[in-house]
């Protein structure tokens, strides 16, 4: 089996925990991190629940409005905030 190289910045506390872990089970990191992962991979893929757009009352008023800005998509933090329009290029 070829083994390919990555790198993963781990939190200080987890490092510690997961190299004790190794010390104590007389196994490399390495070999942790890849079962971990292995059995993470085994899971089943649950995908994710998407939000119940007919009960948000948001989306009642999508699209209700005729007419307005052509570019709200990129200027919406002026006509929402007052910000300075950004610069076109």
């Amino acid at each position: 089996m070829n083994h390919m190289t990555t790198t993963v910045r781990l939190p200080e506390d987890l490092y510690e925990a997961l190299r004790r872990r190794a010390f104590d089970e007389r196994r490399p990191v390495a070999e942790i991190i890849r079962e971990a992962i292995g059995r993470f991979l085994d899971q089943p893929n649950e995908p994710s629940a998407l939000p119940d757009l007919d009960s948000d009352p948001f989306w009642k008023v999508v699209g209700t409005v005729d007419g307005g800005p052509s570019d709200e998509s990129i200027e919406h933090d002026h006509y929402l905030y007052g910000a300075p329009k950004k610069s076109r290029p």
